[in-house]
């Protein structure tokens, strides 16, 4: 995580740039599930270990709601299956379980559907966003479809190098 050139991050009413290195590890690794737009899925493990992977790290494993995760994302009968025998949005269902997995405070997505069809990726978003508040998590979206910001809860816009709000929020 970068520091910020000017301004002030902070993390739990701590601000970013008092954190050590070791600090800010154990948070990136605890506090933040990541979705990747190209899924970034560990091509040797089968999916039930990709969907491991993230909460073992950090010491959260929790074979009940991975299980739960895998029923809801409709993965229960892939989990012996390896990312390439998958379809793109079932490699993305599998992706977004793993960010979860470890129930983080924040998912962080970065265009988690911008692979898929309209279709795919509207129920892929649905089912993000229900599983992120049954996980008791936030998240923060990048995309460039007005179409999937326009579900979000709050949006804000970077233009021309700056964030700005939506207009009239």
């Amino acid at each position: 995580m970068d520091r910020a050139d000017s301004g002030r991050i902070l993390i739990d009413d701590t601000p970013l740039d008092s954190r050590s290195e070791a600090s800010l590890a154990l948070w990136r690794r605890e506090g933040i599930g990541l979705v990747f737009q190209q899924y970034n899925l560990i091509s040797s493990l089968d999916v039930g270990a990709n969907l491991a992977f993230q909460a073992r790290l950090a010491g959260r494993h929790d074979p009940d709601w991975l299980a739960y995760l895998a029923q809801r994302l409709g993965l229960a009968d892939l989990l012996a299956r390896y990312p390439e025998q998958l379809s793109g949005g079932q490699q993305q269902r599998v992706a977004i379980g793993r960010a979860l997995a470890g129930r983080p405070a924040w998912l962080l997505a970065d265009e988690p559907t911008g692979s898929l069809d309209e279709t795919s990726s509207d129920e892929v978003l649905s089912l993000l966003l229900q599983l992120v508040a049954e996980a008791g998590s936030g998240v923060l979206m990048v995309t460039h479809s007005p179409r999937l910001a326009a579900r979000l809860q709050q949006r804000c816009y970077l233009q021309a190098g700056r964030v700005r709000p939506e207009q009239g929020g």
